[in-house]
């Protein structure tokens, strides 16, 4: 399915397959409260729960009255994983968010907030696995994992809480049914399919309001990042194109499968983009304002033991180190998670629970360049011996997965319907980065038709490897075999 998205004056396209395997999932947060004032602090917090859906008009309008078919598959998609309780869902066809942030909410004072405590870091482990930590630190409470693919923007597995899936599952009404629909717009976590995590976290920040921008809430630009960015720098582009409306209590880290990561924090009448300036980088609640980051390790106890776990490792840390961090900053920790961006893979706890870890799996963007290919002789008879060379290039930021290149003689520059395929060879995984040339000796079909043929080699016909553009899949060779 071919896709384009036009946002801000960048056209994204790609083609996709998205394959609901296992799915990815969730991450945690940590305040730097004592326990006791954490404890307080959910008082508080239930009392901010009866006004949590103010900012929800728009999404409860914009479903009409029956469940359409794709919406009922998104509601017999629940299944519960863990009994903290946690619980999965597949978000079927499209819930408007393309349409959604072209307006988004035009009365800013009506909008309030969950609270985050958190601790998160990216390990940026540049030629290894990118690894991105979390953990949700919170009152006790439910959490879902729900995997969409809309039509206008990117595959993605993302988290938030799960009051609403409880309130449907203990009564299917229309109504409950239309809450939970909105899920995506209340998004905590997640990672895309181009590796791209973004989280946030609760801070003493500063109220920043442009009225030229479109204002979204937190969460909602969190999907805005999931569905539309596809590395750091579109990712901190979209973020500044629009009013924050928690921007004085909350600010992000969001990281790419590059190896780049930034913290997003609201101060001194700005929108301040902190970049990572060692492989690691971490993120607690209280703002960083450009410090170095060894300097400022008393702010917090979980900052200072994560920082230094990661510094130990140079920032070259496994899913079970991430995982072994996280547990030694638990804080009334609600959920951990581990998200591999290289590879797509997701390790989740909840409750604690460390010693039963879930894990799912996105299936990641690959893209293998078909670069070059030729023929020697390009001049021979009908069952002539000849020998074929493709050369191909992992232009990702991951290993592709192992796949297969078919070489055809076509009567035009393209592939058709009377193409003939000459000569198939099995293509190993490629490493990011790296080229492999493919060899082989074929014998021309004897009944193939005398005249001039365009050489023709194309990879992953076979769709193993979710490939960001097809069209560089093929190659045609700059000469002409001629058969005789």
């Amino acid at each position: 399915m071919s896709r384009a998205l036009h946002l801000g004056g960048t056209k994204m396209a790609r083609s996709v397959r998205f394959i609901p395997v296992l799915f990815a999932a969730f991450i945690g947060t940590t305040l730097c409260l004592s326990q006791a004032a954490l404890a307080a602090s959910v008082g508080e917090a239930s009392k901010e729960e009866g006004h949590r859906d103010s900012g929800r008009g728009f999404i409860r309008t914009s479903y009409a009255y029956d469940l359409t078919d794709l919406e009922r598959q998104t509601l017999e998609s629940i299944r519960q994983i863990d009994d903290y309780p946690m619980y999965v869902m597949t978000y079927y066809g499209d819930y408007g968010f393309d349409e959604f942030i072209k307006r988004g909410h035009s009365n800013y004072n009506s909008v309030t907030r969950y609270g985050e405590g958190c601790t998160c870091f990216s390990s940026l482990n540049r030629g290894g696995n990118i690894i991105y930590g979390r953990n949700h630190d919170w009152y006790q409470c439910p959490s879902v994992i729900f995997f969409t693919d809309p039509p206008n923007g990117y595959a993605s597995i993302s988290m938030t809480i799960g009051r609403d899936v409880e309130a449907y599952l203990a009564d299917p009404s229309v109504e409950n049914a239309r809450e939970l629909l909105s899920v995506p717009y209340f998004t905590l976590d997640g990672i895309n399919e181009y590796g791209v995590v973004i989280s946030g976290q609760n801070v003493d920040g500063e109220f920043i309001y442009d009225p030229e921008k479109i204002s979204l809430w937190s969460y909602e630009i969190r999907r805005l990042v999931l569905d539309y960015a596809r590395d750091l720098e579109e990712a901190i582009s979209l973020i500044l194109q629009y009013n924050n409306l928690n921007s004085e209590g909350n600010k992000l880290l969001l990281s790419d499968a590059y190896g780049n990561s930034a913290i997003i924090e609201y101060f001194d009448g700005e929108v301040n983009v902190i970049r990572n300036v060692e492989p690691w980088q971490v993120s607690t609640n209280f703002l960083v304002r450009y410090a170095a980051p060894d300097s400022i390790l008393d702010r917090c106890w979980r900052y200072q033991r994560a920082y230094n776990a990661l510094e130990s490792h140079n920032g070259r840390i496994t899913e079970e180190n991430a995982l072994s961090i996280l547990e030694s900053v638990y804080n009334y920790t609600q959920r951990s998670a581990v998200y591999n961006q290289t590879i797509g893979r997701i390790r989740v706890v909840a409750g604690g629970k460390y010693n039963q870890v879930h894990t799912f799996h996105l299936p990641m963007i690959v893209d293998l360049a078909n670069i070059k290919t030729m023929a020697s002789p390009t001049r021979l008879a009908a069952g002539g011996r000849v020998r074929l060379v493709a050369r191909v290039a992992n232009l990702s930021p991951r290993p592709s997965s192992p796949t297969g290149i078919n070489f055809y003689l076509s009567n035009k520059r393209r592939l058709g319907k009377r193409a003939i395929c000459i000569g198939s060879r099995r293509l190993p995984s490629i490493e990011s980065g790296e080229k492999r040339t493919i060899r082989l000796r074929i014998d021309l079909p004897d009944d193939i038709e005398p005249g001039e043929y365009h050489l023709i080699s194309c990879v992953n016909e076979n769709g193993r490897n979710n490939d960001d553009d097809e069209k560089n899949n093929v190659s045609v060779c700059k000469k002409k075999v001629i058969i005789r």
